[in-house]
């Protein structure tokens, strides 16, 4: 990638970027922005193309840094860029632009193209998600894949006073440091296990009781009963196969199994806590479950599910 003005400062004449770019050996993707090959344009040089059009001081907004810094498998379908603020670009329309205050205080120092850092990018996109599962999917996405910590987000969070979803993000914080990785667990967490006041649960603890290293999603160890929560819709094929042997390992090491999906826990929350409760009292648990609600289908005496 190069701009108009840095081909000119290094000696290639006007007329032959009109040539180069007539015989299609360089391509014009934003006015004064060349790729210097023909074809396909690759995602990132797009993501420099904009940078560069952007001016001095521009970098990825938070959604690209994040994508360049792996937290999502695919490029946005929209780039964006984040400028200092203040500054105004004409012609910016095919990106999303940001602008921010103290720019060179959330850049990462030494990331190419540049970028925020992973932090105040995370944060910053938590301002523009609509959804709280969006929120937690973020937030638990970027740990989970072991580009920040539950403390460094804390500290980026204590400079946002005035935030947007920020009671979630110190909930969801809390969640992970607890031992949540995904949008399904913090369901479980908190829509099934404590809203019906059911005994704590370890998530994501290493297991070798099975012959091998596993991670049970949650385990009631008391009561020998291992929870395992499906993210996707449904599991088919060699997953299915898997999830199918992970249980049955659970089973010869002297455990019960119980397996919830994702329309189990976010439709049926209530069913899946007098699920559980019945199971945890047949193995002497003597706690009192709780209805979360007037419409809750959970009982101490005679536990009900939800059809």
């Amino acid at each position: 990638m190069a701009t108009r003005r840095q081909l000119l400062a290094a000696g290639v004449t006007k007329a032959r970027i009109r040539s180069r770019l007539g015989t299609g050996e360089w391509q014009r993707v934003f006015h004064g922005v060349y790729v210097l090959s023909s074809g396909a344009i690759a995602p990132r040089a797009l993501v420099w193309a904009a940078i560069l059009f952007s001016g001095a001081g521009a970098a990825a907004g938070p959604r690209t840094s994040l994508w360049l810094a792996g937290a999502f498998d695919d490029p946005p379908s929209r780039f964006d860029v984040v400028v200092p603020e203040g500054r105004r670009i004409r012609g910016s329309e095919r990106f999303a632009l940001h602008r921010r205050a103290r720019l060179s205080d959330a850049l990462h120092p030494a990331a190419s193209p540049p970028r925020l850092r992973v932090e105040p990018a995370t944060i910053d996109l938590c301002r523009e998600l609509k959804e709280a599962d969006e929120v937690i999917g973020l937030l638990s996405g970027v740990v989970q894949r072991g580009l920040t910590t539950v403390s460094r987000l804390r500290g980026e969070l204590e400079e946002r006073r005035q935030l947007p979803h920020r009671a979630l993000i110190v909930t969801v914080l809390a969640d992970i440091e607890y031992g949540v990785r995904s949008v399904l667990e913090h369901e479980w967490l908190n829509n099934v296990e404590r809203a019906h006041g059911l005994p704590p649960s370890t998530l994501n603890r290493p297991d070798d009781r099975c012959g091998r290293r596993e991670y049970r999603d949650a385990e009631f160890k008391e009561y020998s009963l291992v929870v395992e929560l499906d993210g996707a819709r449904w599991h088919g094929g060699d997953q299915a196969v898997r999830d199918r042997r992970r249980d049955n390992r659970v089973t010869v090491s002297g455990r019960l199994t119980l397996r919830y999906g994702w329309e189990d826990i976010t439709h049926d929350p209530c069913g899946v806590a007098a699920e559980v409760a019945a199971v945890l009292r047949s193995q002497g648990w003597t706690g009192t479950v709780r209805r979360c609600g007037p419409t809750c289908s959970v009982s101490n005496d005679h536990p009900e599910q939800s059809d």
